[in-house]
């Protein structure tokens, strides 16, 4: 075995085994998803499945509430069930630890002043995830980000949280993985503790290490509060300014994810979890949003106007001057000449799809093709063959990098069927930019993050219509809805990354030198 490898086995093992330990059911949630994207042996798919059965049938006391984020009160039902005692423990542990994080908010106090120093900036990112191993529009923006500041100049670095990506099911072995030639650290231990605290003063000793080895003068990091937690602690020990990225609500996105939204949002985790993020923002030293929409919300909340910055989700170089012609995209993927209407995404509840499902059925003579992968494909798979739509409906999973251009070059109409929820109102997707630089028309549901990053020029439905999709889906191809390809392309021209990291790096610099 080659030297290192087996403390590799050991780590990933040890943070896997933690959290089967912590979360039992939550985690063979995960399994059952890793293994339903990763996996194509159906005894491998049949065990998980059978595992997470038995462990969702035990009833764990205290689970479901703390599923519905009553946190307190999941605990005291835990120290109720003495005869389980020996098998909740470790999950009562973990639920004390995560209430610990949500009510300790005194690690935001005494943010570092800005320097007034007048050094060039070397920036740390601390990053929830990230390619290869995690694909979303998260990681895009990540990479993206990172990737335009060093060809700029920037002396930029990264690193992921603690236990990534073995907390996800990956193995990975040595002190950093690579994706696009771009070095990604990774935050661990050989044995990690069950203890979440512990787990977080690890992260921060060793944030603080790569930092010092670095030598950075800049900090960075995104929601969620957890990011935010490590990231602030480890800035005062450094004596150095920290951003704090908002790229959601992550308790508003928790809250979507439930069959009672509302229900959610009254919870004891979404208050305690609201003030952490807004926390958080009012300690960092320069907040990002990612649209004006999100800026407006976040002043709402108290955090000053000025300390705010809005850096667009936006496309690459390569992406704006790639134009691929949609006869050759059809031929390149095996598409036929069929009036094709695309969604391109990850594949989750408050997403959508299912809309645009019940919309083919008003639809005549045209397919529906999902490009991407996630939680909710099973049920979207299953409604399409209730619908009778199995022809017309094709899933094609998630497909390469390269060949992502293809998909959205071959497409007649790009579909953004968004619930009508807090994440979707607030939160800008890159998907519809990419699509609109393909010169493809854009239907989306009628809410200002959607409205913003199309720059009004999306054809606008009632959300959870499906009846009002396939109207206009009909007007675009009839041409009584005119939609300007050259119109489309030259907005999603003015979102580039490029301008991002040249305005990223002015913040820095403003930020080091004191204005």
């Amino acid at each position: 075995m080659p030297a290192g490898i087996g403390r590799s086995v050991i780590k990933f093992w040890s943070i896997n085994v933690v959290g089967l330990v912590q979360d039992p059911v939550r985690f063979s949630n995960q399994m059952v998803e890793f293994v339903r994207l990763n996996s194509e042996s159906k005894v491998a798919r049949a065990c998980v499945k059978g595992a997470h059965f038995v462990l969702s049938a035990m009833r764990i006391p205290g689970y479901e509430t703390a599923e519905a984020g009553e946190l307190s009160r999941a605990i005291k039902q835990l120290k109720k069930a003495r005869f389980l005692r020996p098998l909740t423990f470790s999950f009562e542990r973990y639920l004390r630890g995560k209430l610990l994080q949500l009510q300790s908010v005194e690690c935001f106090e005494g943010a570092v002043e800005r320097s007034g120093s007048a050094a060039a900036p070397r920036v740390l990112f601390h990053f929830t995830n990230a390619l290869p191993y995690t694909q979303s529009g998260y990681t895009l923006r990540s990479k993206a980000l990172f990737k335009s500041l060093r060809a700029r100049g920037v002396e930029a670095f990264a690193c992921t949280r603690y236990g990534y990506p073995e907390n996800i099911g990956r193995f990975h072995h040595g002190p950093y993985f690579v994706n696009d030639g771009l070095e990604y650290f990774v935050l661990g231990s050989l044995f990690a503790p069950f203890s979440i605290t512990r787990q977080e003063d690890l992260a921060v000793r060793q944030l603080v290490r790569l930092a010092r080895e670095k030598q950075v003068n800049i900090l960075h990091t995104t929601t969620p509060y957890t990011n935010a937690r490590v990231v602030a602690r480890a800035a005062a020990l450094l004596d150095v300014p920290w951003i704090y990225e908002v790229r959601g609500e992550p308790e508003s996105t928790w809250a979507s994810q439930s069959p009672d939204p509302e229900k959610r949002r009254s919870s004891e985790f979404f208050e305690l979890a609201r003030q952490a993020e807004t926390a958080a923002m009012m300690a960092a030293n320069q907040v990002i949003a990612l649209s004006e929409v999100s800026k407006e919300d976040l002043t709402r909340r108290g955090v000053p106007e000025s300390k705010i910055k809005v850096v667009p989700n936006a496309l690459e170089a390569d992406q704006l001057e790639t134009h691929t012609d949609k006869a050759h995209a059809r031929k390149r993927l095996g598409l036929g000449d069929e009036f094709l209407i695309g969604a391109i995404t990850s594949v989750v509840d408050y997403e959508g799809l299912d809309i645009a499902i019940a919309a083919m059925k008003e639809i005549p003579d045209a397919t529906l093709i999902i490009v991407g992968d996630g939680v909710a494909r099973p049920g979207l798979e299953d409604l399409a063959d209730e619908l009778d739509l199995n022809d017309r409906v094709v899933f094609t999973g998630k497909q390469p990098a390269t060949d992502i251009h293809l998909w959205y070059a071959a497409l007649d109409v790009f579909v953004v069927p968004r619930r009508d929820v807090e994440v979707c109102r607030k939160v800008t997707p890159l998907k519809p930019l990419q699509a609109m630089a393909c010169g493809v028309p854009v239907i989306g549901t009628d809410l200002p993050a959607l409205k913003e990053i199309t720059g009004g020029l999306m054809v606008e439905v009632e959300p959870d219509n499906p009846s009002a999709l396939a109207k206009s889906v009909d007007l675009v191809r009839q041409g009584e809805l005119i939609v300007n390809p050259r119109e489309l392309e030259e907005w999603a021209k003015k979102r580039s990354w490029e301008r991002n990291a040249h305005s990223l790096e002015g913040l820095y610099l403003e930020l080091l030198r004191g204005r």
